[in-house]
């Protein structure tokens, strides 16, 4: 049965049921970046709630090693500094800098930022190159005898859901995560 349909039979049953509002609403942007290769990667969202802008953006350290295979230690380094400059212009309602875009998010709305950030993160930039392509000293090497992968030792084994959650709070000049 469809959720719709469901909630209608509900609805039905209690006429003076009424529709469920989320605690918050507003709007925002997916960031983009514009890779040396051409490519356009998401590296971050944000919205403004109440007036307030949260922000969820990729971390140097989760992507460099990426970045650095693909583009050079260069482009990596340049990159973070893009994701620095992206963060203080988010915190002063600035415009982007150059090699960073943002396409508009119209709605937004859950019952808390961090929820929001989160389904738009998981729905959006989690799905980046950037978090997909790992690089070989990250990689699991397999045993002698081709069974499953093993991690690396001295590697973490992986992300705990706790520390991949993020944590909404208002943008702060030069932050650049949350």
């Amino acid at each position: 049965m469809k959720p719709s349909k469901t909630i209608s039979q509900l609805r039905a049953a209690n006429p003076g049921s009424q529709p469920r509002h989320h605690a918050y609403s507003g709007s925002g942007q997916w960031l983009y970046w514009h890779t040396p290769g051409g490519e356009v990667l998401p590296i971050g969202v944000a919205i403004t709630l109440n007036g307030t802008t949260y922000r969820h953006m990729a971390e140097q350290q989760d992507i460099q090693g990426t970045v650095a295979e693909l583009w050079g230690d260069t482009t990596a380094w340049q990159l973070g500094k893009l994701l620095e400059a992206a963060g203080a212009a988010l915190y002063d309602k600035d415009n982007m800098p150059e090699g960073i875009s943002t396409e508009p998010i119209p709605f937004c709305h859950g019952d808390n930022p961090a929820q929001i950030l989160d389904r738009l993160w998981r729905h959006g930039v989690a799905d980046s190159l950037l978090f997909k392509k790992k690089p070989p000293s990250q990689l699991a090497e397999r045993s002698i005898d081709g069974s499953n992968p093993e991690v690396v030792p001295g590697e973490p084994a992986s992300n705990t859901p706790d520390a991949a959650a993020p944590v909404a709070a208002p943008a702060k000049r030069g932050a650049s995560d949350q």
